[in-house]
């Protein structure tokens, strides 16, 4: 009877890992419901699941936690075929594309859209699958990886844009040695969690050469989540409040209940935690929020885009209980002359 068990392999080598999820998932489940979401994620997650066996990957997991997926060698080969970057890269980039030419064209207004994030690191990693005579089949799932390059994908997902792709250091010095069609790039800053050690991933949009598209495609994906309470956002358009951080100080953009967006000279680092002051021209804003307690807030660097003559970021408040997030909202519309809208 236990010859009728499949049996497990491990493999060890150098590969690449894909991770995709679905941004904002809790949010779509919010407005749609869970059975509708679940139901339109399996057709989403069959359409990727072909993608990547296609492109000769692994495939392990779901949508709703994350799919991973190895492109790599096995243990029984004395050669690294680099080629697994590349395999992972163009796979990556496809299910981008294919799934934003999909979005175009969907009309069904009352379903979900999903836009993906997408993670690749290359490393050496374990891999444990069916054992199949020492040979790869295609469509056949592992059943678990383990790597310093899983937990690396996990951090840098979360840098990842709508249509974008981002690599690690290592896959980027992979696919530039092989002289891979990869396109434009933009570096990403990151702080890696419970360290002092920053890392530079790249982050590439792959419709970036068509911004129509891209602009279509991304505001139909924006209309489709929903927008909860702390994601109401009000333009400071007169830059009349400042924020400042460390003594540099930053215009306010615009602010939610969850974070705010900055403009300055200075940039900062992703994932960097900083604790920011707010003021304007007479101070009567900074001696109100000490009172309230609202001074030396808490926050986390999610975002740094540098444009022609200034940076702009994107802070998350890390401390602040749904009472002090109403008192700062109020605060802030308050004190910025009634011009402030959502």
């Amino acid at each position: 009877m236990s010859d009728m068990i499949p049996q497990e392999k491990t493999y060890n080598g150098r590969g690449s890992l894909m991770l995709l999820r679905v941004m904002g998932l809790d949010s779509i489940v919010q407005r749609y419901g869970k059975d509708l979401v679940i139901s339109d994620l399996r057709l989403v997650e069959s359409f990727i699941r072909a993608e990547i066996n296609h492109h000769k990957g692994l495939v392990s997991g779901n949508l709703k936690n994350g799919i991973y997926a190895f492109f790599g060698w096995s243990s029984n080969q004395t050669t690294e075929p680099l080629k697994h970057a590349v395999n992972a890269f163009d796979c990556a980039r496809q299910i981008q594309l294919k799934s934003a030419e999909a979005l175009q064209k969907d009309q069904r207004i009352e379903h979900p859209m999903f836009p993906l994030q997408i993670a690749l690191c290359t490393d050496i990693f374990c891999v444990c699958r069916p054992d199949s005579d020492g040979e790869r089949s295609l469509g056949q799932e592992h059943s678990g990886i383990i790597g310093r390059g899983a937990e690396l994908a996990q951090r840098i997902v979360e840098y990842c844009g709508i249509k974008s792709i981002v690599t690690s250091p290592e896959t980027e010095r992979v696919l530039q040695h092989l002289k891979a069609d990869i396109g434009p790039k933009s570096e990403i800053h990151i702080k890696m969690p419970n360290s002092s050690k920053r890392i530079t991933a790249y982050e590439h949009n792959v419709l970036q050469e068509n911004r129509d598209f891209y602009n279509v495609v991304t505001n139909r994906i924006k209309r489709s989540i929903n927008r909860r309470m702390d994601e109401q956002r009000w333009r400071c358009v007169d830059g009349n409040i400042s924020v400042d951080i460390s003594g540099n100080v930053y215009r306010l953009m615009n602010i939610s209940r969850g974070g705010l967006e900055i403009e300055g000279s200075i940039p900062h680092t992703h994932g960097e935690l900083v604790s920011i002051n707010f003021n304007n021209h007479d101070n009567s804003l900074k001696i109100c929020a000490e009172k309230l307690q609202l001074d030396h807030i808490r926050c986390e660097i999610r975002w740094n885009r540098k444009s022609s003559q200034a940076y702009n970021l994107g802070l998350m408040f890390l401390d602040l209980n749904e009472v002090e997030r109403e008192e700062l909202i109020s605060l802030i519309v308050s004190n910025s002359n009634g011009k402030a809208v959502i």
